[in-house]
């Protein structure tokens, strides 16, 4: 038996079965409250709340491949003076009771706050909003009060009223306009914290859109090629001279604008988007529009955190805009000094992929049931290096086991059919198959999810007086007849099919209709 390496990386593409779970689903209380409106005692019991009431989303959070992903919350009014929200503790509360603590007394600056419009995700990797120089707070993500708090809700259904609430121990309290709960799939992250291999412009890591990735400039060192202070940029937009600990990275464009963000910063660090053509050549490097992290449309803190010298230890954004699709483009992040520090870097707009050529190209997959067994095909269109294919069942669509390898061309650029049939153990209404494929490395890569409905028994179909009659069926397309070593005997394509040259015995009938298959066992005696 062949061994599959499931420690090197897997490409996944989603499947059709999961389609549906693909995007983000947001549901929110704006139920504004002015300024200094609302006083909670700094007490729980009389905290102020707004109720945020969910529906729509499967019963159980997780286990139906949906979570809680984020958490946005919008404060102040932008007309009023600052105020202290050092005593502010924010928390969000399940239909199950379960406490989500978002803030924790401290986690907001002492000094004048106006504004707060954040984005909270649960991750270590982010930091908690704790310096005014970051207001309003809305570049990139911060992290909740304790991490791997959303996690708590698994298996909770999340249909329901669910609870914002906010204490504090103040005079006057800040206007509140709206929070938002965002539930969707599982975020995808590429963690590259433990390599240095983006270590050199000539080696950079790819980011694309749908994939965080998780990166640090621990480790990393200068090198000749970095930007160089003496480079004609736009105004306003420099690089120091020192070569400390640079990070390269590359994405390519598919339209013409397209939003970087780096969350999680924690010391000062200077980044900077160039053009790629130019990027290993220092002293050479273009920048794009939107390439500077001093920009008007980058910088938009309450007052503008980035020196051009030396960089800053917020969050930072690139807001690109005249980009040339088809060209790639560099970002290269610095530690001022050789600064440490994580990087939660984030694209969104249109950007090439940076997976690996797939080693098939799938053309079809298809499934139906002839009660006994369920028939698999697939049809590839190309194949590189190809070993076999690996097909896998599950009643539920989550726990799958493996039910049949079935051997690759290998590699073609023709057409290629291939069919599996496996044996139905049980009575499950519905079948799932996993088609993966492995390549002659022994790399696996999932390819499709397909389900089976259990068509047997299917009262729309009976035998009567050496005939098979059908009933019910709209837009009838074939009606087929297979002996029990899974032969086809008749075929026919309208709702009375005549069996009277066929023997005794007993036969699968499979009818395909509007699309659909239904089977049924009949008994000819």
């Amino acid at each position: 038996m062949k061994k599959i390496d499931l420690t090197k990386k897997v490409l996944i593409v989603v499947s059709i079965l999961l389609s549906t779970l693909s995007k983000a689903q947001t549901f929110s209380n704006s139920t504004a409250a002015a300024h200094d409106s609302w006083n909670s005692a700094n007490a729980w019991g009389t905290a102020f709340s707004r109720p945020i009431v969910v529906s729509g989303l499967a019963s159980s959070l997780s286990n139906s491949g949906i979570v809680l992903k984020q958490i946005n919350l919008t404060l102040g009014n932008g007309v009023n003076s600052g105020l202290n929200l050092s005593t502010y503790a924010i928390r969000i509360k399940s239909p199950s009771g379960t406490i989500i603590n978002i803030c924790a007394a401290g986690g907001f600056a002492a000094t004048s706050i106006i504004n707060v419009d954040i984005k909270y995700r649960d991750d270590a990797l982010l930091t908690t909003p704790s310096s005014s120089t970051q207001e309003p707070y809305s570049i990139g993500y911060y992290r909740v009060a304790t991490s791997n708090s959303y996690s708590t809700v698994n298996g909770e259904n999340p249909n329901g009223t669910w609870t914002l609430e906010i204490i504090e121990n103040t005079s006057t309290e800040i206007a509140f306009s709206k929070v938002e709960l965002v539930f969707g799939p599982i975020l995808t992250y590429q963690d590259i914290t433990a390599t240095t291999t983006n270590d050199a412009c000539s080696s950079p890591q790819c980011i694309s859109t749908g994939t965080i990735l998780k990166a640090t400039i621990n480790g990393y060192s200068g090198n000749a090629n970095d930007p160089n202070v003496s480079a004609t940029y736009p105004s306003g937009c420099q690089w120091n001279a020192a070569k400390n600990n640079s990070a390269w990275f590359y994405f390519t464009a598919n339209s013409t604008t397209a939003t970087i963000t780096i969350s999680g910063v924690s010391a000062i660090v200077q980044s900077l988007v160039v053009n790629a053509a130019s990027q290993c050549v220092s002293g050479s490097q273009t920048v794009p529009t939107g390439g500077c992290p001093t920009d008007a449309v980058n910088d938009t803190y309450r007052s503008p955190r980035y020196t051009g010298t030396s960089g800053s230890s917020n969050n930072q954004q690139f807001n690109l805009s005249s980009l040339t699709p088809g060209n790639r483009y560099a970002l290269v992040v610095d530690g001022n000094g050789g600064a440490i520090s994580p990087l939660y870097i984030e694209m969104s707009g249109s950007t090439g992929s940076c997976s690996i050529p797939l080693p098939i190209e799938l053309y079809s997959i298809y499934g139906r049931n002839l009660c006994d067994v369920n028939e698999i095909n697939w049809r590839t269109a190309s194949e590189t290096n190809n070993d076999y294919f690996l097909l896998e069942e599950s009643i539920d669509g989550e726990l799958f086991v493996e039910v049949d390898r079935i051997d690759a061309i290998g590699n073609s650029t023709n057409n290629h059919s291939y069919s599996s049939t496996v044996s139905i153990t049980g009575n499950s209404p519905i079948y799932y198959y996993r088609l993966s494929q492995v390549d002659v490395d022994g790399d696996l890569t999932e390819t499709k999810i397909i389900s089976i409905k259990n068509t047997c028994n299917n009262d729309n179909i009976n035998y009567k007086n050496e005939e098979i009659i059908l009933t019910g069926y709209e837009n009838l397309q074939s009606v087929e007849v297979y002996d029990l070593q899974g032969r086809k005997i008749i075929e026919g394509t309208s709702n009375v099919l005549n069996v009277s040259a066929l023997s005794n015995s007993v036969y699968n009938v499979l009818v395909k209709a509007n699309g659909e298959y239904f089977s049924k066992k009949i008994y000819k005696l």
